[in-house]
């Protein structure tokens, strides 16, 4: 009898322990809108590396085709958080999105090389900014931030903007329009830039760096709401791609082993390619900058604050209210 009521108090006892235990904290779920780009690498690593569920999270990564497509998946709710371009994301606020910046990603390099440039045939007789007067430059959209970044370069180099022919053209083709004769210059990013070079291209200009040295490039965003609703989710989402990108940065031949791994682009290609500039470090003055860029190309009417734009896990950081 004595055994007997000793296993039921100690049955009694581990049940009430049972019941007494918090339960395992649910891990917070985030979808995660990306592109198969190499400046997005660091968000495979931190999927595949655990960094994600090291701080409680569960990423589901969504793949878009562009940031434009991002922000528009945010609107309709598919997504929660997205990459997009600065330019885009500010252009889109003043159109009342009501976005928040969560994050940045990347900037332009300080100094040549970038991972942007101005493209011209090696036969060219172009070899300034200058000498495309007149002439045609191709660019993937019109108002990306890399194309306004070149309109914005030619302008100063003097030559007006009635003075030359924009046209559209997506990446994958812009050689064959060079080539072809179709447009005198291109308006690229990795890894077509550096494609382009290995055929036989010229940069003219690397637009990012030509026109703001360290330019943020690349930034992680939410809808306000959204953010506000999951302040807790995003500092911790924060945390993992920060640890994302010190991995990135600490090794570049490592770093080049995940770029590999995530666009599945030919080593030979991503040997040659510029280190991507990962910095989740943001310098006010340089988004300032930009935002007078495109004011200045009539994408913005107003010079909003680029600060009033930024979620709290960033502002803490700058040290802002």
């Amino acid at each position: 009898m004595k055994k007997l009521i000793l296993s039921i108090c100690v049955m009694l006892f581990a049940a009430i322990a049972l019941l007494g235990a918090p339960a395992q904290a649910q891990e917070r779920k985030v979808r995660f809108g990306v592109m198969k780009i190499g400046a997005l690498s660091n968000v495979h690593l931190a999927k595949e590396q655990g960094f994600f569920k090291k701080h409680g999270l569960d990423v589901e990564l969504v793949f878009i085709r562009s940031g434009a497509e991002g922000i528009t998946a945010m609107q309709s709710g598919s997504i929660d958080v997205t990459l997009a371009i600065p330019g885009y994301a500010l252009v889109a606020n003043e159109r009342n999105f009501d976005l928040v910046m969560v994050m940045q990603n990347e900037i332009a390099h300080a100094t040549p090389p970038d991972t942007g440039g101005i493209v011209v045939a090696k036969d060219s007789k172009i070899s300034k900014l200058s000498d495309l007067a007149g002439g045609t430059v191709a660019v993937n959209a019109l108002r990306a931030q890399e194309a306004v970044s070149a309109q914005y370069l030619i302008k100063k180099a003097g030559v007006p903007r009635d003075k030359i022919k924009y046209v559209e053209v997506p990446f994958p083709s812009m050689w064959d329009v060079v080539t072809r004769g179709q447009a005198d210059a291109v308006v690229a990013i990795d890894p077509f830039t550096t494609t382009f070079v290995q055929r036989g291209g010229r940069v003219i200009s690397w637009m990012y760096v030509d026109a703001i040295p360290e330019m943020p490039i690349g930034a992680f965003w939410s809808k306000r709401a959204w953010a506000e609703k999951n302040a807790d989710t995003l500092e911790r989402f924060t945390l993992a791609m920060e640890e994302s990108i010190v991995y990135m940065n600490a090794d570049p031949k490592r770093a080049r082993g995940v770029v590999a791994e995530y666009t599945r682009l030919p080593s030979e290609l991503i040997e040659a390619m510029p280190h991507f500039a990962w910095s989740s470090k943001v310098n006010l003055r340089k988004w300032g900058e930009l935002v007078e860029m495109l004011k200045s190309m009539d994408e913005l009417k107003s010079t909003p604050k680029p600060e009033d734009y930024f979620f709290a896990t960033q502002k803490r950081r700058l040290g802002l209210k």
